[in-house]
């Protein structure tokens, strides 16, 4: 199990809804922890890492192979070296986390530990490739979520911009069906006017600033989902989820609307 920190899901919603230029990410650093608070509001904030007094403990480099199906496992074996001293005094490593320095720095991501697991004096912890997987899923596509294991984990490119929100019939992960009325287009995305400005994007969840509405419909047809694409037509679907209240059927000559603060964009 793995999850985005706050921090990072604020870094790809300022890059992918804001158009923020994108700080490459050249190395990434495993850490360990004996204590972890999971709760939303401290999501990479909260945590008790191992001491570095005494211990011969200190994060080490983590390399990744390239993202697949939203998914990158580790590369290389990472090893921690031979402990000096009992880690967190014998307790339970409980979480891992990949920061983008080799002390203090920013949590990006973090994850569970299997259970049980302790390093003593004399000790050696040894991950081996492939034993260390960082996966995304829900809210972003499986295209999004290569791209920002690739921009974070194996200093890629950065994630694409979206610049326009798509109306969809059907839609079943990553499978769907944009609406094909003939009056139907693509909405576009506008900082500053129905989303908020770069300056403003602050959290987890970005969501619409003013009503979006498409035009009158020529006929009757469904929406159940919506998309965040990187073009008018074709393009990049980077998010995507179901509507409130889906299906909604809109009858001829009738508008869709999403009101000021009812989409959002969302990482987790």
């Amino acid at each position: 199990m793995s999850k985005m920190t706050n921090y990072l899901e604020n870094l790809v919603l300022k890059r992918v809804i804001g158009g923020a230029t994108w700080t490459a990410i050249s190395t990434v650093y495993l850490g360990l922890f004996s204590s972890f608070d999971a709760t939303d509001a401290n999501d990479g904030t909260v945590f008790t890492e191992v001491s570095t007094s005494g211990t011969n403990y200190g994060r080490k480099t983590a390399t990744f192979n390239a993202a697949a199906a939203g998914a990158a496992a580790s590369s290389a074996q990472i090893d921690f070296g031979t402990a000096s001293a009992d880690w967190a005094s014998g307790s339970n490593l409980t979480h891992w986390g990949l920061f983008d320095a080799s002390t203090a720095g920013n949590m990006l991501y973090w994850g569970t530990m299997p259970a049980n697991t302790t390093v003593l004096n004399g000790e050696n912890l040894v991950i081996n490739a492939g034993d260390l997987t960082v996966s995304l899923t829900n809210h972003v596509s499986a295209t999004l979520a290569n791209q920002i294991l690739e921009a974070t984990l194996r200093n890629g490119s950065s994630p694409t911009q979206a610049t326009h929100i798509a109306l969809l019939a059907t839609q079943t992960g990553d499978t769907v069906t944009e609406v094909a009325d003939a009056s139907y287009a693509r909405q576009a995305i506008t900082l500053g006017t129905n989303f908020p400005a770069l300056g403003s994007i602050t959290g987890t969840t970005v969501a619409n600033a003013a009503a979006i509405s498409f035009p009158a419909a020529a006929a009757n047809y469904t929406v159940n989902a919506v998309g965040f694409y990187s073009a008018l037509t074709a393009g990049t679907m980077l998010f995507r989820g179901p509507i409130t209240g889906a299906p909604k059927t809109i009858q001829t000559s009738k508008i869709f609307r999403f009101p000021t603060g009812n989409l959002s964009a969302q990482c987790q």
